[in-house]
């Protein structure tokens, strides 16, 4: 008898362990492999960020895939067209490849464009699928819920920032005869140099603008002085260094008190969190 439930015990140990690393037909779950850790999930402009590491187990390189993320916020809203993938420094698409060392990780990231519009969302649960390659996996995505959204966005009277490594700041906002101008200044934080920076039209957006009564303006804008059109851009911005640029928000009604501005902002080696940078119901002086 002894004998017996010695081995019926032995014999569950191998069912627990194989239902640890392998469904009921023996294939292998994605955590034989890699492990995924979220690192960040915040509000950056009108999108959501969710960051993540992904760690090799394995001794040898792997052929990893991450493709359809599905995230579904607290209030129950699903977020299945406006999302994007990448892994490390490559472009966002709808799946991401890479080719990791063994032992080793990288960076990824979730981009969810118009995400929550009303504020009400405070967390998110996610789905992400994951692929090895020549291997035939279980279907068992990586999931995560509960996780909580930060939010750090200016909500009025400043910037809100399309890119955290990227740094607006108000100088002045003055009536200039019929128009108000609106100086700004922008840093570089990147840690990369920025090719074609620029700002408005064909930049993720033409820049728009509205009063505290209401009315809406037209714009044109400019670096450092230079012409004024419905863009602004400079060849290279470099890691670390600033460009001031100006907003000119044409025939401003006299009543009106504060500005509020909408445009767009990218650079052609760098994908940024969000389009559009929002100078939220800037004082005028």
């Amino acid at each position: 008898m002894l004998a017996i439930c010695l081995a019926v015990m032995g014999l569950c140990l191998v069912m627990t362990s194989c239902s640890k690393d392998e469904d009921e037909e023996g294939r292998p779950y994605y955590t034989k492999y890699v492990n995924i850790n979220i690192t960040r999930c915040e509000r950056v402009s009108g999108a959501l960020m969710i960051d993540f590491t992904v760690t090799n187990k394995q001794d040898e390189a792997i052929e990893l895939e991450l493709y359809s993320p599905s995230v579904t916020d607290n209030t129950g809203t699903g977020y299945s067209e406006n999302f994007s993938l990448a892994i490390a420094d490559q472009n966002y698409y709808h799946s991401a490849e890479t080719r990791l060392a063994g032992k080793g990780s990288t960076i990824g990231h979730i981009k969810i464009k118009n995400f929550d519009p009303n504020d009400k969302a405070t967390s998110v649960n996610l789905k992400l699928s994951v692929g090895i390659a020549d291997v035939v996996l279980a279907d068992k995505p990586f999931e995560q819920s509960k996780i909580a959204v930060a939010d750090n966005r200016v909500k009025e009277h400043g910037v809100q920032t399309n890119d955290t490594k990227l740094a607006y700041k108000v100088l002045s906002c003055v009536r200039n005869g019929d128009d108000v101008d609106l100086h700004f200044s922008v840093t570089n934080n990147t840690g990369e140099n920025l090719t074609e920076f620029g700002m408005g039209y064909s930049h993720g957006g033409e820049a728009k603008a509205s009063d505290n009564l209401n009315n809406n303006y037209a714009c044109s804008i400019c670096f450092d002085n230079d012409d004024w059109y419905h863009l602004a851009e400079t060849d290279r911005l470099a890691a670390g260094s600033s460009i001031k640029g100006t907003i000119r928000i044409k025939e401003v009604k006299n009543s009106a008190t504060e500005i509020t501005v909408l445009v767009g902002a990218s650079a052609k080696n760098y994908i940024c969190e969000d389009d559009l940078v929002r100078f939220l119901t800037i004082p005028i002086e």
